[in-house]
């Protein structure tokens, strides 16, 4: 995954709602060119996922899917019983 600024600064670019928001063809090439030359195959799909997942995690949040971070803790304690 690239880490450098220049990238994260397009995928967040990538990402930001406009006045019309890009299809998903082109939010992906514009990911995708956001990222150096050298980047591998695995580095762009993770980049791509990523992306994804914050689209999903946000739209979690607009609908009211959300627990607290008290409630998470309790979730997960529970989980290591």
């Amino acid at each position: 995954m690239a880490t450098d600024a220049k990238s994260t600064e397009a995928t967040s670019a990538a990402t930001a709602p406009s006045a019309k928001d890009p299809s998903a063809k082109e939010r992906m090439i514009a990911i995708i060119e956001s990222q150096p030359a050298d980047s591998s195959y695995r580095q762009l799909l993770n980049e791509l996922v990523i992306d994804k997942a914050i689209d999903r995690g946000l739209a979690d949040v607009d609908a009211g899917r959300v627990v607290s971070h008290e409630e998470a803790v309790k979730r997960i304690r529970s989980w290591q019983k």
